[in-house]
């Protein structure tokens, strides 16, 4: 490879893309260049970091001062980032799969084997696909750029778990600690600040607050579950509790002097 250049593109959906732009030598013309540098690149990129199409310049552009003419790179064609057709999907949960990503990427063209970010996808719509396939009773531990084709995500796949929702929990009973909670507890020991964590807020109203909003705030408190959240001590262990709502405390002090 004698030059390269990157240059962002928009696609046949109005999203940006990568393209990558490269001058090769004779040698690497007659070779399967294109797989060649993307396992070149996959040893110090992520996937969603790769370029989306290759493209292999004969004449490289060059400007008055020497420099790469980005201006003269030609716009990469829509479809030559489509891969070459690859088996159709069979498993369940390749099927699966597969009805996910044609929703969200929007196009019907997909193989078992594709590239996720070949195909157009990224990070956010990666995401996406995440909870789609939980709704869908699939779940995995490992993200999309670890396993990009429909064919290495089923084969890590495993049942959703049914996650309790805190609506149906009573309460007063005990609940699970989320991951950022664990971790804050397990260190709230040896923290040598831990009030630094504790955010508290006092909101003051104006004169004339009238008291039926007070009421908007307790079925705000009724629909949020985290707003009755208290933690307690159990066998050394902290765990969250869900209390009822108990809406607000009101007492007037009309007539009352101010100290």
């Amino acid at each position: 490879m004698r030059q390269a250049a990157a240059a962002l593109y928009r696609d046949r959906s109005g999203a940006d893309k990568l393209a990558g732009y490269v001058g090769l030598t004779p040698e690497a013309e007659a070779g399967d260049w294109r797989a060649a540098i993307l396992a070149a690149l996959r040893l110090r990129l992520p996937e969603y970091m790769l370029p989306a199409q290759l493209i292999a310049l004969r004449q490289w552009p060059v400007g008055a001062n020497g420099k790469t003419d980005r201006a003269a790179l030609p716009a990469p064609q829509a479809d030559a980032a489509a891969p070459m057709r690859s088996r159709a999907p069979n498993t369940p949960e390749e099927q699966v799969l597969a009805a996910i990503w044609r929703q969200t990427l929007g196009r019907e063209d997909i193989g078992a084997d594709d590239n996720f970010f070949q195909l157009g996808g990224d990070s956010i719509l990666g995401l996406q696909i995440v909870a789609q396939a939980r709704q869908a009773g699939l779940r995995w531990p490992r993200a999309t750029s670890s396993a990009p084709t429909i064919a290495e995500l089923a084969a890590q796949a495993r049942p959703a778990r049914q996650e309790a929702k805190l609506e149906d929990i009573p309460p007063g009973a005990p609940l699970p600690l989320t991951p950022a909670q664990r971790w804050f507890f397990e260190r709230v020991d040896t923290l040598p600040r831990p009030g630094h964590w504790n955010q508290a807020l006092l909101l003051s109203v104006a004169a004339g607050f009238p008291l039926r909003a007070s009421q908007r705030l307790l079925r705000l408190e009724q629909s949020h579950d985290a707003f009755r959240l208290r933690f307690f001590r159990r066998s050394r262990r902290l765990a969250p509790t869900l209390r009822a709502a108990r809406g607000l405390a009101r007492r007037r002090l009309a007539g009352t002097r101010r100290s």
